[in-house]
């Protein structure tokens, strides 16, 4: 019992010290996939699409993998909010 006692401490031990890597804040990407569209300002395929191809977001695609500015885009939708959105 106490050999499992000090296993597990030890185990705790090694998980308190294990140094995580932070995850990526949207700030700290240069360029946006679709799928960070999607996580971050939580648009589907169609609107992503949609805004591609009318030319609504400026893109860079090489190969199978389609890139967004992060600076456009935010500015895109900065320029586009609604602020008085549900106000009568």
């Amino acid at each position: 019992m106490e050999a499992e006692s000090k296993e597990i401490q030890e185990l705790i031990e090694i998980d308190e010290k294990a140094q995580l890597p932070k995850p990526i804040k949207p700030r700290d990407y240069k360029r946006y996939r679709n799928n960070d569209l999607k996580n971050i300002f939580g648009m589907c395929n169609n609107t992503i699409n949609k805004y591609r191809v009318t030319g609504i977001f400026p893109y860079t695609k090489l190969g199978d993998i389609t890139l967004y500015k992060v600076q456009a885009v935010n500015k895109i939708l900065k320029d586009n909010k609604v602020e008085d959105y549900g106000k009568d």
